[in-house]
């Protein structure tokens, strides 16, 4: 869709620009290529974009806690239960 969308706008604009340039001469045609054309172009992006997102992106279902969306890592620190009395003394007390 993007390549053809893109050829069939470049396809249009170049039309235009040589209807322009027959009616109304080389300073119109001009302004019509420099300003329209880019607009043209600029809006033929923008709607290619918003299409694409809808069939690219994927929506995560909401949630209380986004930090839930994403799983933890195993074995990373923020995953691993602490256990009691696993600290790095051997019991010993010092003193």
């Amino acid at each position: 869709m993007g390549f053809e969308g893109t050829l069939l706008v470049n396809i249009l604009r170049t039309v235009a620009v040589i209807l322009f340039a027959v009616l109304f001469g080389q300073i119109v045609t001009v302004i019509f290529h420099d300003y329209v054309g880019t607009i043209v172009v600029l809006l033929w992006l923008y709607v290619f974009w918003k299409i694409a997102n809808g069939y690219l992106l994927v929506s995560l279902p909401e949630e209380d806690d986004p930090s839930e969306a994403i799983p933890p890592i195993a074995g990373s620190a923020t995953n691993s239960p602490k256990k009691e009395g696993s600290g790095q003394s051997s019991g010993k007390s010092r003193g």
